[in-house]
């Protein structure tokens, strides 16, 4: 049967977080004095990445970046424990105000352009801010919908994708899936029998996704894969 649909992740898959880090972490620092300094902010991707990121016999599964919109604070407090409370929190706060909305990476908007084109998009993302971030960045309509998967339904768990693909109006078997995570989006998406996976890989991972998902380094290599 043909595709419908395809789905995607948001965070790190459409979104560029790591651009967003950045971005928000000069002028945290530079409101308490550390504009420029090379060695804080070295601490605080550290922490950042000791937050966020869930590894696996040594291999990164799932980068969770968003939550740095929840809880902003925390690897401030790690990174940089001998400053005073009231220090940290307005670092964290001025961080907190420069990561919303996270960029697209470069290669979603012609990706998007290229699939939707033939197939019903939509979004399955573990991020409660996920519509209003794609709304801030003005591709909200692209989507014929947004799913944001919540405790103790979050992605990897099939009940996530089984509400996601419900929201878009398609079956996991006539959709494919395309995230970044290979814990949350590819071994999830598998159990949840999408007819095709695409790991983005943009970090060049030593990991071999499970068949059959495949690897790309790029979303502009998806809808040729699918052709």
């Amino acid at each position: 049967m043909p595709l419908r649909a395809v789905l995607f992740d948001m965070d790190d898959t459409l979104t560029d977080w790591p651009a967003a880090i950045d971005r928000a972490a000069g002028p945290a620092l530079a409101s308490v004095g550390l504009d420029g300094d090379a060695l804080a902010l070295r601490s605080l991707w550290e922490e950042i990445r000791g937050y966020t990121w869930r590894i696996e016999h040594g291999r990164v599964v799932d980068r969770g970046h968003w939550r740095l919109l929840f809880e902003p604070q925390e690897p401030f407090d790690r990174a940089f424990p001998d400053w005073p409370r009231e220090r940290r929190k307005r670092a964290a706060a001025t961080f907190r105000e420069g990561l919303e909305p996270p960029p697209l990476f470069p290669d979603a908007l012609p990706a998007l352009d290229q699939l939707g084109q033939r197939f019903t998009l939509g979004v399955i993302s573990n991020s409660p801010f996920a519509r209003m971030t794609l709304s801030r960045l003005g591709v909200v309509d692209r989507f014929a919908s947004i799913f944001m998967c919540d405790d103790p339904f979050r992605k990897p768990h099939p009940q996530a994708f089984a509400d996601g693909c419900r929201a878009a109006g398609v079956a996991a078997a006539d959709a494919a899936f395309v995230g970044d995570s290979f814990s949350a989006d590819i071994e999830g998406g598998l159990v949840a029998g999408f007819a095709r996976l695409f790991w983005l890989d943009r970090y060049e991972s030593d990991a071999n996704p499970p068949l059959p998902a495949v690897r790309v380094r790029s979303l502009t290599a998806i809808a040729p894969l699918i052709a």
